[in-house]
């Protein structure tokens, strides 16, 4: 009798066990983050859609733009089309993001991210002439389609930049 219920438990263990492991491996199919290499900045500017995943001039959300810095200097600089709204959420990691924020989070003020703006994605230090990349996460709001976007941006080197990002479900 011990036999049968042990047996009967262990059964029951591998079943659980199993169950728990697709529940894991449904979890990563579902994660759909892009990653997205831009053209060189200095060759031209680059404009992305992230409703449909790809570079687009005309109905673009994302840039990656040269910028007037004055005094016949240029900087590459995201921008943000002015259709969109922008919060910055670093409450936790990129990946762990899944917490669309409230209404009142969302700003216009676009140029926050943008080089000089209180969070811009690409700094430059005039002491090492480099570029470094920001940590922040920013969400992006699309009004007209009510999509919400994370985006990280990940790497800058000679022009060209990578970023990642993901559409955010409630």
């Amino acid at each position: 009798m011990k036999r049968i219920i042990i047996l009967g438990l262990s059964l029951l263990m591998t079943l659980f066990i199993a169950c728990e492991d697709k529940k894991d491996d449904a979890a990563v199919e579902e994660s759909t983050v892009i990653t997205v290499t831009t053209e060189n900045v200095n060759d031209r500017s680059f404009y992305y859609n992230l409703t449909i995943e790809a570079e687009d001039t005309n109905t673009w959300h994302v840039s990656l733009q040269n910028i007037d810095a004055g005094g016949g200097y240029y900087m590459p600089s995201i921008v943000l089309n002015n259709s969109v709204m922008v919060t910055i959420d670093n409450s936790v990691n990129f990946d762990e993001l899944e917490e669309i924020p409230s209404n009142d989070q969302w700003s216009t003020d676009i140029s926050i991210v943008a080089y000089g703006g209180d969070n811009e994605v690409l700094n430059y230090d005039q002491t090492n002439h480099t570029i470094s990349v920001s940590n922040d996460n920013i969400l992006i709001y699309i009004p007209t389609t009510h999509q919400v976007f994370k985006l990280h941006f990940d790497e800058y080197s000679d022009g060209i930049l990578l970023f990642q990002f993901d559409e955010m479900t409630q």
